[in-house]
């Protein structure tokens, strides 16, 4: 590849050490990368940056309640359960895409079951069956 000073350069140089002012040549660039960065990368808007302001969104809804009830004098149930739901925007992922117009939307469903059963056998002895649910649901995020 011929650089900014005329000289020829081997494959594998750093573009750094071929064009040293960053200037490169339109003839050097690949015409799809070209026609891409024209549809998606937006032209500066403050001097030679592009600047924004990016938004990021999160909702959390959270559901729980507990339910207890006596069978009998010694024997006794209860149940817990717990769900949370969680929306988000990220107008700038940093797992995605890092340029504007690819927002990363992503929901999750954190959730909980508990139920339990205790029989009391006398004044020093009892027994607890238990039994748990508990996960992560999270769908891939959408882009």
């Amino acid at each position: 590849m011929v650089g900014e000073n005329g000289q020829t350069f081997a494959a594998g140089s750093p573009y750094s050490q071929i064009f040293p002012t960053g200037n490169i040549p339109v003839a050097g660039l690949n015409s799809i990368a070209v026609n891409l960065t024209n549809r998606f990368v937006p032209l500066p808007n403050s001097g030679t940056t592009f600047e924004f302001n990016p938004i990021s969104s999160d909702t959390n809804d959270q559901y729980l309640g507990r339910v207890d009830y006596n069978l009998s004098k010694r024997d006794t149930i209860w149940g817990y359960f717990f769900v949370q739901l969680d929306s988000n925007t990220d107008t700038l992922p940093f797992t995605g895409a890092t340029l504007p117009g690819f927002a990363e939307q992503g929901r999750s469903r954190s959730q909980q079951y508990t139920v339990a059963w205790s029989h009391t056998f006398g004044s020093s002895t009892i027994n607890e069956a238990r039994l748990d649910i508990s996960g992560l649901i999270s769908p891939l995020s959408s882009q």
